[in-house]
């Protein structure tokens, strides 16, 4: 909050330097378009936050870029996550919170339908593929495949390696051989079974209960936190959360964004 300026500053640099490079190269490899889309969802993030704590819904103009890009870039885990933070910044736009509830499931179809007219639609629809070895490694694109090696190779390590794990690149190798290609576990609990073990997964699950419950304990939108936690969930199992930067980073502005105590000029009451 006493930097909002640079928030700021940062959405616009990150929406001119994607037109400039998407101008440059249309068609983007593979790797930059999945990392640009983990950057336009902290873009999104970021945008709601500002529009949230100062009471600025005009600033939520800027949510187009990023939200184009990522429709641009066919990373569906990205779509997913970047609409349930935009229904978040629609829940927000509206004071009195029933015509929220009177026009979402019409938006949700309008959305639905505009997105299976693109291409990135496609994607989901079209589940006959098998590229990646099968209808649910389609679905999955190959996360199944490589989740299976991974927790085989958990079960069949020793008594130590589940308690502790087996180090954090471990996983990289595993999923390597799985797949032929070096990628984390994209799934939090899964990575840290292998990576941490057990003793990973307790201090994983406790902070995130810790951290849950110190924003609990402020003045929060209830609505708004149960949408960022789902929204927290869906990354950290179906993309990874803690070794992804672009997510990691979105977690405080998502979390910071449902307290209620931040007057309309964008200050924090009793600071």
């Amino acid at each position: 909050m006493r930097h909002l300026d640079i928030v700021k500053l940062s959405v616009y640099i990150w929406e001119v330097l994607f037109l400039i490079l998407r101008f440059a190269n249309p068609s983007m490899n593979e790797e930059f378009s999945h990392r640009t889309a983990s950057s336009a969802f902290l873009i999104i993030v970021m945008v709601w936050y500002i529009a949230k704590v100062t009471n600025n819904k005009k600033i939520n103009i800027n949510l187009i870029i990023p939200l184009a890009a990522i429709f641009l870039l066919e990373v569906r885990t990205y779509l997913i996550l970047a609409l349930l933070v935009a229904n978040m910044s629609y829940y927000s736009l509206f004071r009195r919170k029933r015509y929220y509830y009177f026009t979402i499931v019409p938006m949700i179809t309008l959305t639905v339908l505009f997105v299976l007219q693109t291409s990135i639609g496609s994607r989901f629809v079209n589940i006959t593929e098998s590229y990646y070895g099968g209808v649910l490694a389609t679905i999955t694109s190959s996360r199944s495949v490589f989740w299976e090696a991974d927790i085989r190779a958990f079960k069949e390590s020793n008594f130590f390696n589940k308690f502790f794990g087996q180090g954090y690149n471990y996983i990289y190798d595993i999923n390597y051989k799985a797949v032929n290609t070096h990628i984390w576990g994209h799934n939090d609990i899964i990575h840290i079974l292998v990576t941490n073990g057990f003793a990973g997964i307790y201090v994983y699950l406790y902070a995130f209960k810790t951290f849950l419950n110190s924003v609990k304990r402020k003045k929060c939108d209830m609505r708004l936190f149960y949408f960022a936690i789902v929204t927290f969930v869906f990354c950290a199992l179906l993309d990874g959360l803690y070794h992804y930067v672009c997510a990691s980073y979105a977690i405080p502005f998502l979390f910071d964004g449902v307290i209620n105590n931040i007057n309309r000029k964008g200050r924090i009451e009793n600071e």
